[in-house]
C-alpha cells in the first residue's frame, strides 16, 4: 500500500514556491532584456537621447544656448562608482561614531560595513564576470561579439556583461534603501538614473552597454546586499 502524503510536503512546498517564482520572473526578465538589447541601443543611438537633454532645453529657454556639459549623467554615474560609496561609508562612520559617542563601536563598524561591503563585492564580482563572460560592449551595429580566450587575458576594458557601474549603484542604493527603508523611491530613482546613463551614447560617441548587460548588473547588485546584509544582521 501506498504511503499517505506526510504533513511536512505541503509546507515544503510553500517555502521552495517563492524561490521558484522569483528565479522564473528573474529568468523573464533577462530573456525579455536580450530580447530588447538591439532596440534599446538603436533608440538610444540614432536619437543621441541622454539624462541632460531637459537640463540642455532649460538653459536654451534662459539664453545659455552654449552650455553642453553632460552635468546630469555624470550625477547619476558617480553612484555606479565605487568611490563614492566609500565615502558615504566613511560619513556614516563618522557620524554614528558622533551620535553613540563610540560607546557601541561594533553597531557603528556594522552600518558603515553594510553600505560598504556590498558595493565592493558587486564590483569585484562584477569584473570577475567579465573575465569569464568576455562579451564587449556593443560597437556600430549592436552585434554581440566575444573577446577571444588567450587575447587580454585579465583586461576588462572594453567588456560589456555585466555592468559593474549598475552593480555598484544597485547595490548602493539597496543598502542605503535597508537603513532608510521610507526612502526608498529616492535610493531607487539614483539608482534608475545610473543605469540610463549606461545606456545612453558616452562621450565617444558610443553606446556604453547592452540592456541586458545594465540588468545582469543591476541583478548582481541587488543579489550581493541581500547575501551581505543578511550577514551582517546576524552579527
Amino acid at each position: 500500500m501506498s504511503q499517505p502524503p506526510s504533513p511536512r510536503q505541503p509546507a515544503a512546498l510553500r517555502r521552495a514556491w517563492p524561490p521558484i517564482a522569483a528565479g522564473a520572473v528573474l529568468a523573464a526578465g533577462l530573456i525579455a532584456a536580450a530580447l530588447l538589447d538591439r532596440p534599446v541601443f538603436r533608440a538610444f543611438h540614432t536619437t543621441g537621447a541622454r539624462l541632460d537633454a531637459p537640463l540642455w532645453a532649460a538653459l536654451d529657454v534662459l539664453g545659455l544656448p552654449t552650455f553642453r556639459e553632460p552635468v546630469v549623467t555624470h550625477i547619476f554615474n558617480a553612484f555606479g562608482i565605487f568611490g563614492l560609496w566609500l565615502l558615504v561609508a566613511i560619513g556614516y562612520l563618522v557620524r554614528d561614531g558622533v551620535r553613540y559617542r563610540w560607546s557601541n563601536g561594533r553597531l557603528v563598524l556594522l552600518r558603515a560595513g553594510a553600505i560598504l561591503l556590498p558595493a565592493l563585492a558587486a564590483g569585484l564580482a562584477g569584473e570577475a564576470l567579465k573575465v569569464v563572460i568576455r562579451r564587449e560592449r556593443p560597437l556600430e551595429h549592436a552585434e554581440y561579439r566575444f573577446r577571444p580566450w588567450g587575447q587580454d587575458w585579465f583586461a576588462t576594458s572594453g567588456l560589456g556583461l555585466p555592468s559593474t557601474h549598475a552593480a555598484v549603484a544597485a547595490a548602493g542604493a539597496a543598502a542605503l534603501t535597508r537603513l532608510h527603508p521610507r526612502r526608498r523611491a529616492l535610493w531607487a530613482a539614483a539608482a534608475l538614473g545610473c543605469l540610463v546613463t549606461r545606456l545612453q551614447v558616452d562621450e565617444t560617441g558610443e553606446i556604453a552597454h547592452f540592456l541586458s548587460d545594465v540588468y545582469v548588473g543591476a541583478l548582481l547588485g541587488w543579489g550581493a546586499e541581500r547575501l551581505l546584509n543578511r550577514r551582517i544582521r546576524r552579527q
